[in-house]
C-alpha cells in the first residue's frame, strides 16, 4: 500500500485488515471453549453468536490480499512472489512454528516417545498457521490469475463458476435424496479449478475494480444479514441434532459466509473511510501489526487457558469482547517487540 502520510491512501482496507484480525482473535476466544460447554446452554449459544458473527474475519484477509496482489498498480511479478513474498511467509511460518513447538514441548511429557509428533507439529504449525499455506499458494498463482482477471467478462465468469461449484453445490449435495445425484456428477467432474479461496481473492479485486450500483449493494447486504442468521441459526440446530457442537455449516466457504463476507467488504469500502475518521492512528497501527497479531494471539489465548481463566468468568456477552481487548493488546506487545528483532522482525510480524 502506499505510505501512511500519502493522503491517497486508501484507508478504509486498513480498516478492513484490522477489524479482520481483531474478529479473528473473537473467533478463537470463543472456541477457547465452545467445544467444552453444554451445547444447550445460554453461554454456548452466546459464544456461537459471537463466532458467527466474526466468521468474515479470514476471507475477509483473502479479498484484501486479492484486491492488491490482482491490481496492475501493486501487483507481484514472477521474480517478487518466488524470491521475496513467498520466502517472507515462509521465513515467518518457521519461526511461529518454532516458539508453538517448544510451547507445546513444554506441555510433554516425554520428548523421547513423542518426537515424530513434534516433528509433524513443527512441519505443519499451530491451528491458525494453515492460513500461511493457503495465503502462499495464491501468490504463487497470481500470475495466471491475472492472464484472465483482466477481461471483466471472464472475472465474472470465474466467480459465477466459485459461487456455484463451491459456495452452493456443497449445500445442495446435503439435500435428501437429489444430493446423492449431485454428488456423484461432482466426483465425476473433479471440478478444481474454482474451488478454494481463489474465489475471495478475485472477489476482493473485482469489487474494487468495478464498482456495483447501489442497488446491487443493497442486494448484497441483505444476503450479507440472511447469511449471518442462517449461520447461527443453522449451527445451533445442528448442534442440537448431532448431540455435539458442529459448525460446518458456516465453514468459510460456504455461501452463507461468502454472503457475510462480501458485505462487510462493500461496507467498509463504501463507509470505511469517514466512520473511523476519528480513530485513523489506532486502526492504521493494528492494520500494521495485522500479520504479527495473527500469529502470536494463539500463544495469549494458551496462556489464559493455562491459567483456567476463560471467557465465561463472567456473561460471555462482556466476556468474549473484555478477553479479545486484552488478547489484542497483549499481541501488540509482543509483535511490537518481535519486530525489533534485526533483520527477521518485521518479516514475522
Amino acid at each position: 500500500m502506499t505510505d501512511t502520510k500519502n493522503s491517497n491512501r486508501e484507508f478504509e482496507y486498513d480498516a478492513m485488515r484490522a477489524v479482520a484480525a481483531i474478529t479473528v482473535v473473537v473467533i478463537h476466544v470463543c472456541a477457547m471453549q465452545w467445544r467444552s460447554l453444554n451445547i444447550h446452554s445460554a453461554q454456548w449459544i452466546t459464544l456461537t453468536v459471537w463466532d458467527m458473527l466474526c466468521k468474515f474475519s479470514v476471507p475477509l484477509f483473502f479479498m484484501i490480499s486479492g484486491r492488491f496482489n490482482l491490481d496492475d498498480s501493486h501487483s507481484p511479478d514472477i521474480r517478487t512472489i518466488v524470491t521475496k513474498k513467498t520466502p517472507r511467509l515462509a521465513v515467518a511460518f518457521v519461526f511461529w512454528s518454532l516458539i508453538y513447538t517448544v510451547l507445546n514441548l513444554l506441555r510433554t511429557d516425554s520428548i523421547a516417545e513423542n518426537w515424530k509428533w513434534i516433528t509433524v507439529e513443527f512441519i505443519t504449525g499451530e491451528y491458525h498457521m494453515w492460513f500461511l499455506f493457503a495465503i502462499a499458494a495464491l501468490y504463487l498463482i497470481t500470475p495466471l490469475l491475472k492472464s484472465f482477471t483482466s477481461d471483466k467478462k471472464l472475472t465474472e465468469f470465474f466467480i459465477v463458476l466459485f459461487f456455484a461449484f463451491q459456495l452452493i453445490l456443497p449445500s445442495v449435495i446435503k439435500l435428501p435424496h437429489i444430493g446423492v445425484v449431485f454428488e456423484e456428477i461432482s466426483d465425476k467432474m473433479q471440478f478444481k479449478f474454482v474451488l478454494g479461496y481463489t474465489g475471495y481473492y478475485i472477489l476482493g479485486w473485482y469489487l474494487k475494480r468495478y464498482k456495483l450500483s447501489a442497488n446491487i449493494r443493497r442486494i448484497c447486504y441483505v444476503f450479507g444479514i440472511i447469511g449471518t442468521v442462517f449461520s447461527i441459526v443453522s449451527v445451533i440446530k445442528l448442534s442440537w441434532s448431532t448431540g455435539v457442537a458442529d459448525e460446518t455449516s458456516a465453514d468459510y466457504l460456504t455461501w452463507n459466509v461468502a454472503a457475510e463476507t462480501v458485505s462487510i467488504y462493500l461496507l467498509f469500502q463504501q463507509f470505511g473511510r469517514r466512520s473511523f475518521k476519528r480513530i485513523n492512528k489506532q486502526i492504521s497501527y493494528i492494520a500494521k501489526y495485522s500479520f504479527g497479531i495473527y500469529l502470536s494471539h494463539p500463544l495469549i489465548l494458551s496462556l489464559f487457558t493455562f491459567i483456567d481463566f476463560f471467557p465465561t468468568f463472567i456473561t460471555p456477552i462482556i466476556g468474549v469482547p473484555l478477553f479479545t481487548v486484552v488478547t489484542i493488546l497483549l499481541s501488540l506487545i509482543v509483535s511490537w517487540a518481535i519486530r525489533r528483532i534485526p533483520r527477521i522482525g518485521s518479516l514475522v510480524t
